[in-house]
């Protein structure tokens, strides 16, 4: 009666071991995988409607995320909007300012 108990007993012990073996393996993966870099080209005028789509997007991204937001044929006063949206969801603005060819870029990160 005793050896059957302790088989169990030790059956479990084997499956915890095991279970936390593999639970610090996956916490070890995802401290050294990258966080995902997106990207959001917006190439044309932005309309009211579009901040709210703008915003949404942006929602859905996860602590450590970065993004970049391509913007081209939008006055600054839009960028600016883009950045307050961006400083909204807790990124922090790294570069801001306008490329070579013209068009705006703004890079962030969720913090």
């Amino acid at each position: 009666m005793i050896l059957p108990i302790f088989g169990i007993y030790l059956f479990r012990i084997v499956c915890l071991y095991f279970t936390y073996d593999i639970y610090k393996k996956i916490i070890a993966r995802e401290r050294t995988t990258k966080m995902p870099n997106y990207e959001l080209y917006i190439n044309d005028k932005i309309s009211l409607g579009d901040y709210s789509v703008i915003q949404d997007y942006v929602c859905i991204l996860d602590y450590q995320d970065s993004i970049t937001v391509n913007i081209e044929n939008n006055p600054k006063k839009e960028v600016d909007i883009i950045c307050n949206i961006l400083k909204n969801e807790q990124f922090n603005i790294i570069n801001e300012g306008e490329e070579k060819d013209g068009r705006y870029s703004i890079k962030a990160k969720k913090e």
